[in-house]
């Protein structure tokens, strides 16, 4: 299990850093980028990982704070098996077995744990419901875009407190691979 969620953590953290294919918009919504995107916040809740050759799910804790990142999985009883830390010129992954990884990037701690990686940077926008305004996209129906090659869809959504709505849940999607993120709890730094 603790290596097929190295797999899932490094994916996951990956699409915080998508670099691939880019396209030229053809429509843009106002609905997407009402509220502004936070660079800090806490978020918690499951996440899914599945294809043909996975499936997966784990529990989540993420605290963005600007560019550095700290996402810890969890296994279904609430031990640490994972915790990636960086930014976008540094990643470290230490597994619950007391291995660590490191490397310039999380795409290059991808290709050097899997040999392999996804084309990913948008994460922090896409778990807020937006397309990365840094590059073009492709609104879809109420809630849904496509941004290099994956299309995001927000599934629920919830308000908080303070009167600003955000996902419960998402569902991104490349090819035959689904990330599916069912958030529990918000938090934004005042």
């Amino acid at each position: 299990m603790a290596k097929q969620l190295v797999k899932l953590i490094i994916l996951i953290s990956s699409i915080s850093y998508l670099s691939g294919c880019i396209t030229k918009p053809e429509a843009t919504t106002e609905i997407l980028l009402t509220e502004p995107v936070r660079l800090s916040f806490n978020v918690s809740g499951k996440l899914g990982v599945r294809n043909s050759e996975i499936s997966e799910s784990a529990r989540f804790n993420w605290t963005q704070n600007e560019q550095n990142f700290d996402l810890t999985l969890m296994d279904p009883f609430g031990r640490q098996v994972m915790r990636l830390t960086g930014n976008d010129r540094f990643a470290k992954l230490e597994t619950d077995d007391q291995k660590i990884y490191q490397a310039d990037s999380p795409d290059a701690l991808m290709q050097e744990l899997l040999g392999w990686q996804l084309p990913v940077n948008h994460a922090l926008y896409w778990i807020q419901g937006r397309p990365d305004p840094r590059q073009p996209f492709v609104a879809k129906e109420s809630g849904q875009f496509l941004q290099n090659q994956w299309q995001v869809s927000t599934m629920a959504q919830t308000r908080l407190s303070s009167g600003k709505t955000v996902p419960r849940k998402l569902k991104m999607s490349h090819t035959q691979l689904d990330v599916t993120l069912i958030i529990s709890d918000w938090q934004f730094p005042h």
